[in-house]
């Protein structure tokens, strides 16, 4: 089985394409697994939108393609040509795109012409499954049953790490937020950690 994999190779690409990808390959390791980074596949159509080519992707011999984050039209169009041609469909949703805060940096680039979250139902409409992270997007984009909630994880190898030893035993209290796309987290915690650092002497961290 050679499964193809395309999607964003940031934060949620990471949880949703790679790290499930290493875990597959891990329990079959006689599939044929290859991973895509946007871009680096591009399909060419005619006048009509009909796909008349593909590069960055030899598809002889592809049985499944999973695509993420669908948002374009030529996204679309790869879709439609993979299901035409006999190859199974997949496709990863893990936000609600329809009704992002409009304070997010990642409003205008899923409300602009070129690109938008009503491609991500077409998507989901066209694929043979859609797996998403919870029951809210199960409900949305899983209307005809073809949908499996695929919580997101992280590897186990994280628990093995060796923790850091201190010379004063202090404990520090690490912040991973990014405010350009989660622009109210930080008014939502208040001064809760200021506090925590304050009545416990541990030290704070911003990555």
């Amino acid at each position: 089985c050679w499964v193809c994999l395309v999607g964003v190779d940031t934060g949620c690409g990471t949880y949703r394409m790679i790290l499930p990808a290493d875990a597959v390959m891990k329990a079959r390791p006689d599939w044929g697994i290859s991973l895509h980074k946007p871009g680096t596949v591009k399909i060419g159509t005619d006048e009509q939108g009909k796909p008349i080519g593909i590069q960055g992707l030899d598809p002889k011999g592809l049985d499944i393609l999973v695509m993420q984050r669908i948002g374009a039209a030529s996204s679309i169009a790869f879709l439609d040509w993979a299901r035409n041609n006999g190859i199974a469909t997949v496709v990863d949703i893990d936000d609600a795109m329809w009704c992002i805060d409009k304070d997010n940096a990642a409003y205008r680039y899923w409300n602009s012409g070129l690109w938008h979250w009503k491609y991500m139902d077409q998507a989901a409409e066209r694929s043979d499954l859609t797996t998403v992270t919870t029951d809210h997007l199960a409900r949305r984009y899983g209307k005809h049953g073809r949908v499996e909630i695929v919580p997101n994880y992280i590897p186990s190898e994280v628990f093995t790490y060796d923790r850091v030893q201190r010379s004063d035993d202090s404990v520090a209290i690490g912040w991973t937020g990014f405010t350009h796309t989660h622009p109210h987290d930080l008014p939502v915690v208040g001064d809760a950690v200021a506090r925590v650092v304050e009545d416990t002497g541990a030290i704070g961290r911003v990555i």
